[in-house]
């Protein structure tokens, strides 16, 4: 038995099916080096057997090739279920980590105006800049990642639905921050 399929094993299920990866573009072998670089971010981006999320609400690996095949229709879409999307996410706590201890060292230390050394204050700047633009980086790649429709039951990849849902959301969290 697969490695992949142990945990569907553990659910009673003996799943007999045919990888069906091979009939998958992206994992064509032979490919000049440009189509390599490509199929690897292609694989990167579509739903992973061995996330934990995808398991859970995927439920099968037939369910999990579907998913890929279906990820070919949007093909520069992030599949929430993904090894990027899952990078991603443990990147962002590391950041958020940064800036529960840059703002308050930043409003503690050095808001009081010329009384530090000028390199000192370039530098966290510099830094909250950085962490910024991050945070700006992280709203776009929202824009760009599926999402999971509880109330379907599926993964939705479609651009406009999505952008729908983050801006919706995003919305929804600006309105509670400012009643707050």
């Amino acid at each position: 038995m697969a490695a992949k399929n142990k945990h569907f094993a553990s659910y009673g299920h003996e799943c007999e099916l045919t990888s069906t990866r091979e009939e998958l573009p992206m994992y064509r072998t032979g490919a000049n080096l440009w189509e390599q670089i490509k199929n690897s971010f292609q694989r990167s981006i579509m739903a992973d057997d061995q996330n934990l999320k995808a398991l859970r609400y995927l439920r099968s690996q037939k369910n999990i090739e579907t998913e890929r095949l279906r990820h070919l229709r949007y093909k520069y879409m992030i599949h929430p279920f993904s090894e990027v999307r899952q990078r991603w996410e443990t990147f962002m706590v590391f950041v958020f980590v940064c800036i529960y201890i840059i703002i308050p060292l930043d409003l503690a230390c050095f808001n009081f105006p010329l009384q530090h050394n000028v390199s000192e204050l370039l530098g966290w700047r510099l830094m909250r800049m950085c962490v910024d633009l991050v945070l700006l980086t992280d709203v776009v790649i929202n824009f760009f990642t599926g999402y999971w429709d509880a109330t379907r039951q599926r993964v939705v990849m479609n651009p406009g639905k999505v952008a729908t849902f983050v801006k919706t959301s995003y919305r929804f969290l600006l309105r509670r921050v400012r009643i707050c």
